[in-house]
């Protein structure tokens, strides 16, 4: 998963106009880290992956709880990686 792309989907999505059709959108998003490990790897390499995941997220969403529309204002975090207008 490419950090910025992640997150520039979810804001294109939220500035659509709504549809009629289909649910009225929801008010919150929670992002939340989904692990994957082989059962024969050893619980040290399962918590160094799951360090580097947390690493890598925090590039992009600096601190927790900040909401997607902050993300855009400050330029979806330390990397300063503008969402398309």
């Amino acid at each position: 998963i490419h950090g910025p792309d992640a997150l520039r989907a979810l804001a294109e999505g939220f500035l659509r106009p709504a549809d009629n059709a289909m649910p009225a959108p929801c008010d919150t998003i929670t992002l939340t880290l989904e692990i994957f490990s082989g059962t024969s790897e050893y619980p040290e390499t399962i918590l160094r992956k799951m360090h580097d995941s947390v690493a890598y997220w925090r590039k992009f969403i600096p601190e927790d709880g900040i909401r997607l529309d902050e993300l855009c204002r400050i330029g979806m975090g330390r990397n300063h990686l503008p969402f398309a207008e």
